[in-house]
């Protein structure tokens, strides 16, 4: 595809620097790439600095995670994209939601420990590097000092980490209509991210997504080894989920949802065709 509208930096729990993520998306060939970085935008200003005098187009973006205890969610995430990287609103809150972020964490963690896991938030600081904490951070951790329990971040995640597992402590969210009001106040447009994650309730999310103001789903998404899903699987999510954008006049988004290698697809591998992406940008002008 070569335009990738979702990706994560060292800014949130992605393993590449924002000045790393644009060289690599260049030297991939990539025409276009959006930095998406769960609920911070620290790395905005890095990710355009290096991107300038590069042949590549740089769109700012966040991810934010959003409930929906309606329809029985909590992990709802909507990418925001092409927003203002001096937006006071996203400031404050990506400020909020990195305090939600540790109160989290730091559940989790005592989960973990009253499991038998010895880990501690010091260690997880450590592993962030200055970025927002992640449970992939926490997945990496255990998978060093338990190698002969966990091969993957899969399989922490599996028996984990993941929302029905073990050590899940759910995060403190904004809800779906908070989340898109708060990217259509910092001026971008706001899109459902992997719809296919939610699994049977991925059409009352895009239902309720719609509802509350949302511009566009992911449709080119890298699902392939989520959940045990094939090249097969993704095929029928993306034939699935262009059709609903079409069908509910929905911008297409997509991307890699890149965080490293080689647990996640190669930048450019998912994303957008150059005329939904010239789309997208008309919508963020209006």
């Amino acid at each position: 595809m070569l335009i990738d509208l979702h990706t994560h930096t060292t800014a949130s729990d992605g393993e590449y620097t924002p000045k790393e993520i644009i060289d690599y998306a260049v030297q991939r060939g990539l025409s276009a790439i959006a930095v998406t970085d769960h609920e911070t935008i620290n790395g905005l200003d890095s990710a355009i600095k290096s991107s300038k005098d590069k042949n590549i187009e740089f769109v700012p973006g966040i991810e934010l995670g959003s409930r929906a205890p309606e329809i029985g969610l909590d992990d709802v995430h909507i990418v925001g994209l092409f927003i203002d990287p001096e937006s006071e609103v996203m400031k404050n809150v990506s400020v909020e939601l990195r305090q939600n972020r540790i109160v989290q964490k730091e559940k989790i963690i005592e989960k973990l420990n009253s499991l038998g896991y010895e880990i501690t938030f010091e260690e997880l600081d450590k592993e962030a590097s200055g970025g927002s904490y992640g449970r992939p951070h926490i997945a990496h951790i255990l998978m060093r000092k338990y190698p002969n329990e966990f091969s993957d971040t899969t399989s922490v995640f599996k028996k984990l980490l993941s929302a029905d597992a073990k050590a899940y402590v759910p995060q403190k969210r904004l809800s779906i209509k908070e989340a898109i009001e708060s990217i259509h106040q910092a001026k971008g447009i706001a899109i459902l991210a992997h719809p296919a994650l939610c699994f049977e309730k991925d059409l009352l999310v895009i239902n309720r997504f719609i509802e509350c103001g949302g511009d566009g789903i992911e449709v080119n998404y890298g699902y392939k080894g989520h959940e045990g899903w094939t090249q097969k699987d993704e095929d029928y999510f993306i034939k699935k989920y262009r059709k609903i954008a079409h069908d509910n006049d929905l911008l297409i988004s997509g991307g890699t949802d890149f965080h490293s290698l080689p647990e996640f697809p190669e930048v450019g591998i998912n994303g957008v065709t150059k005329d939904e992406f010239e789309k997208l940008k008309r919508a963020a002008r209006r």
